[in-house]
């Protein structure tokens, strides 16, 4: 797992300038192995399916995206978009969870105008970053794959990255065919 971590690493800093490298080293050491936290007070922002969020949190393996106020912009919300072609084109069976707070309402017809098809955990307190520390992140470094303990084993956004797009179907394919997971449901 160290090894895969690296190679997160690695994908990551290649898209960020020199003066951010070790910014970027110090969250990912302090984000793997990380149990993230989904706290009670969220609100359930219905999609275009039936999918609703405690069959999602009740998955073994999720994809978590957290958005916040200071990335709440309509191109946080196209990349939403993006993440759902991605978990699409994934096939797997995988939990995609979006964590959303905003202090400011209008996001709803940002969110409208994109038509997801995943529901949206939504905070009007910044209760989840908080309890996560995850508040003074990169917004790149928000997008986390989660194990059947809900601890971080990937971090980032695989949007038009094929290496961390690869890394992810890597450890998401060897999260459920593990000895270990086979013999519970997922």
């Amino acid at each position: 797992m160290k090894r895969i971590f690296f190679l997160a690493a690695i994908g990551t800093l290649s898209f960020f300038s020199c003066s951010n490298k070790s910014r970027v080293i110090k969250e990912l050491e302090e984000l793997h192995g990380k149990k993230i936290v989904f706290v009670e007070g969220f609100k359930e922002i219905p999609c275009n399916s039936d999918m609703k969020l405690d069959t999602l949190l009740r998955k073994k393996i999720k994809i978590v995206s957290y958005i916040n106020d200071i990335s709440c912009s309509p191109c946080a919300i196209k990349n939403l978009k993006l993440w759902q072609s991605e978990i699409k084109a994934l096939n797997r069976d995988v939990a995609y969870i979006i964590v959303l707070h905003s202090d400011n309402h209008s996001f709803t017809d940002m969110i409208d105008s994109v038509s997801l098809s995943y529901p949206l955990m939504y905070y009007d307190s910044k209760i989840f970053g908080e309890k996560n520390n995850l508040e003074e992140l990169l917004a790149r470094n928000r997008t986390f794959l989660l194990d059947k303990d809900d601890k971080v084993i990937v971090i980032g956004e695989p949007f038009g990255m094929k290496a961390v797009s690869k890394l992810y179907k890597k450890c998401i394919d060897s999260l459920l065919y593990s000895p270990i997971l086979k013999k519970t449901k997922l």
